[in-house]
């Protein structure tokens, strides 16, 4: 029965690496006690088809690049004949390796996971330590021959592993193995990296003001030094750098008092590089004025500090400014469509109410002319508003439906003269004849004289 102890150097190695037993740079023994204590089954002398289960033996027979068909047994004999095995030689159809995909060389993370995950999967098979490691590390190795079908096994599972934008961007690079794809693509996501935070550093340096700071001018400026040295290639140093530095604490300073304007006046005449008139020689030209009139930096910030609006701030308070001068041309607009429907409802009203004064006062014939002789006064004018009403006739139109119509005929007479009053043709005529005013008083035949 075969037990541990047949197992060579690298076998136990990679079975401690499947069992997730520290084996890294170890000597056998400490391997082997590593294994003991985290299972306490295993020992030299323990039978490996019984202490391992079915599961355990699959992976330690694929790590090794050996079949994993058949009982635990069969496994077994094909890790032994591998053992003995002088020359070390390779396996016979080995099992191919794939490492998880690295799809970005901007994500430092997944980088880290991808280098992790080669770095186990290469172990497990007796490939990394003194083999891979050393030769991304330049060392030259002398491979035995399972060791080199490893390391070709290696190579396509990198290359595999990268997804097809960073395989283009390898193109014309013509890597021989493994170690030279990975250290490409370490040095890449470096360099992608380190870009990535000088772009940031220079929009963080362009949002930076001394107001927010809420300190003396000096901690600013050592701050604003710190940011600009992360900025790289893109800001260099010298003259570009301590340039941008000084047009920043040009910028942060407020214009309102005359001794400090003295000043960045005098500095705007020199250029940075001038002697007397670089980064430190302002910071401390205007600290001196500050000090004699504020001795507490935040005191210095508050007074001395200009407000300095961002591009975003800026793009906010302009479109504020647009929508509030849009909402009172607006509402401008409604108060004058307001104000003019209300003065046409005004007008409507007005021109109604003269239409219906007119039809109740004026008379038929209104204006000037002769008239109807019944009804005329002095030169033939005649009345607009009779006052009068004739309540025979309004019932007699009204009975029509003619009402309305003949309003200026109800109101030339009243009812009284109306000629259709029969009370009036049946009254007794009291009208005295002239012809009979002799006779008045002298009886039925005359005057008794």
């Amino acid at each position: 029965m075969s037990t541990f102890a047949d197992l060579t150097d690298q076998q136990l190695r990679m079975l401690a690496g499947t069992l997730q037993v520290q084996f890294a740079g170890l000597a056998r023994d400490v391997v082997m006690q590593n294994l003991t204590n985290a299972h306490a089954a295993i020992n030299d002398n323990a039978v490996i088809a019984t202490v391992l289960n079915a599961a355990q033996t699959q992976n330690f027979a694929q790590a090794l690049g050996l079949s994993h068909a058949g009982s635990r047994a069969q496994m077994v004999a094909r890790i032994i004949a591998d053992a003995i095995n002088p020359d070390d030689q390779a396996v016979l159809q080995p099992r191919d390796l794939s490492f998880m995909t690295l799809d970005t060389l901007f994500d430092r993370v997944k980088f880290d996971d991808w280098w992790a995950d080669i770095r186990t999967k290469m172990g497990t098979r007796g490939c990394w330590t003194n083999m891979l490691e050393s030769q991304i590390n330049g060392v030259v190795i002398n491979p035995t021959p399972y060791q080199q079908q490893q390391l070709l096994l290696a190579f396509a599972g990198v290359k595999n592993s990268l997804s097809d934008c960073i395989r283009k961007q390898m193109n014309g690079e013509n890597p021989a193995n493994a170690a030279q794809i990975m250290l490409w693509v370490r040095r890449k996501v470096t360099q992608e990296m380190a870009d990535v935070l000088e772009n940031k550093a220079l929009a963080k340096l362009g949002s930076l003001n001394w107001r927010d700071s809420g300190g003396e001018l000096a901690s600013w400026v050592a701050v604003l030094k710190s940011v600009a040295a992360q900025c790289g290639d893109d800001l260099p140093v010298g003259r570009p750098r301590d340039k941008r530095i000084r047009d920043l604490i040009i910028k942060n300073v407020k214009e309102t008092d005359p001794e400090c304007m003295q000043i960045v006046r005098e500095y705007k005449r020199h250029a940075v590089v001038a002697q007397g008139f670089g980064v430190d020689d302002l910071v401390r030209d205007l600290t001196a004025v500050m000090i004699a009139s504020e001795t507490d930096g935040e005191k210095q910030c508050q007074v001395f500090a200009a407000e300095i609006m961002t591009e975003s701030e800026m793009k906010d308070e302009i479109n504020a400014l647009i929508a509030e001068k849009s909402r009172v041309e607006s509402a401008k607009s409604k108060a004058e469509n307001a104000a003019k429907k209300a003065l046409q409802e005004k007008n409507a009203a007005e021109s109604a109410k003269k239409s219906v004064e007119q039809a109740f006062f004026t008379a038929k014939g209104v204006g000037k002319g002769p008239g109807n002789p019944k009804h005329a006064h002095g030169n033939g004018e005649q009345k607009s508003k009779t006052g009068k009403f004739c309540h025979i006739c309004a019932k007699w139109f009204e009975s029509k439906g003619l009402k309305d119509k003949k309003d200026s005929v109800i109101r030339n007479h009243n009812t009284a003269e109306c000629k259709f009053n029969t009370k009036k043709q049946h009254a007794p005529n009291k009208t005295v004849r002239k012809t009979d005013a002799k006779a008045k008083g002298k009886g039925k035949f005359g005057s008794a004289r």
